[in-house]
């Protein structure tokens, strides 16, 4: 059964990875490509999913550096603020580790060891110092109820909602292809003079009704409430342009067709229905600049040839 237990033949495989070649410094700290090599290959091991294009190759490469340097500059800030890692964390983490390999490779603590080239204690150094980053960037980038509450005061324009109505004309045909020429005039001409019927006071969900191509015609064209970002760009536009309950003065074209539309009331979000994203979008913030902040203090460098972002 270890037979199923092996290191794809993949492209980084094919590369020469020098133990002399430094990719990325900071202070007190160096990866060479054998580093980077022997942790893709643990990596591989634990996921099973591999780089399968030279473009993938390296955006893995740098992703892993990023993550291997994060880890250590968090590492060093998180020990010298005194946070400590039980020796029951670690072996919890351990064990679990371990019995995941031993299920899915059927092999034993020492098989599984030996294919990630690895000895226990290393592994255990790894917990520690990955348990002691995440720690301190938890503590530091912590976010209260009160910030959360202060976010959602001063921005409360990012939680506007509007409800909206339409009538749909469409300008494709059944199996999605737009419509032309003759045809497509038609479309267009329909929903001009459904729009000024509209404009007319001609009552709105009965003019959906009976013309509307869209699913929310039985609804007389009721669309709920969205907000920005859940729409297309030239529906929005028109929308939040609009004073509760009055109807765009425009056909509204969208790859859908052609829209009339008429806005019918708006809410905001409340604060306990976005509380945990708030929460999670500061967070991610202050994480983004202590990392920043942290990178410039140890001086971190990746070298040009896997400094790869996109």
């Amino acid at each position: 059964m270890s037979g199923k237990f092996t290191i794809k033949k993949i492209l980084y495989s094919q590369k020469t990875y020098s133990k002399d070649k430094i990719v990325a410094t900071m202070s007190g700290f160096s990866i060479t490509e054998e580093d980077l090599k022997t942790k893709m290959d643990q990596i591989l091991c634990l996921t099973d999913k591999s780089p399968t294009s030279s473009e993938e190759v390296k955006r893995y490469e740098y992703n892993l550096i990023d993550h291997m340097t994060k880890t250590e500059i968090l590492y060093k800030e998180g020990k010298s603020s005194g946070i400590k890692i039980s020796g029951d964390e670690i072996n919890k983490q351990y064990t679990t580790i371990i019995s995941e390999l031993k299920e899915k490779y059927s092999l034993n603590e020492d098989g599984i060891l030996n294919k990630l080239s690895v000895d226990k204690l290393a592994i255990e150094n790894e917990l520690d110092k990955e348990l002691i980053a995440r720690r301190f960037i938890a503590t530091e980038c912590k976010v209260s109820d009160e910030e959360a509450k202060e976010y959602y005061n001063d921005n409360r324009d990012d939680f506007l909602e509007i409800r909206a109505s339409h009538i749909l004309i469409k300008d494709i045909d059944s199996k999605g292809n737009e419509l032309k020429g003759k045809q497509k005039n038609k479309a267009k001409d329909k929903a001009d003079q459904i729009l000024k019927k509209a404009l007319t006071g001609i009552n709105f969900a009965d003019l959906a009704k009976g013309y509307s191509e869209d699913p929310s015609s039985k609804y007389g064209g009721d669309l709920g409430y969205f907000g920005r970002g859940e729409m297309v760009e030239s529906f929005e536009k028109a929308v939040f342009s609009l004073n509760d309950n009055q109807i765009y003065d425009k056909v509204v074209k969208s790859d859908y067709g052609y829209h009339i539309i008429k806005r019918t009331s708006q809410r905001y979000k409340d604060f306990i229905e976005v509380k945990n994203e708030i929460i999670n979008n500061i967070s991610y913030e202050k994480q983004s600049n202590l990392i920043r902040q942290l990178k410039d203090k140890y001086n971190l460098n990746i070298v040009d040839e896997y400094n790869y972002k996109k």
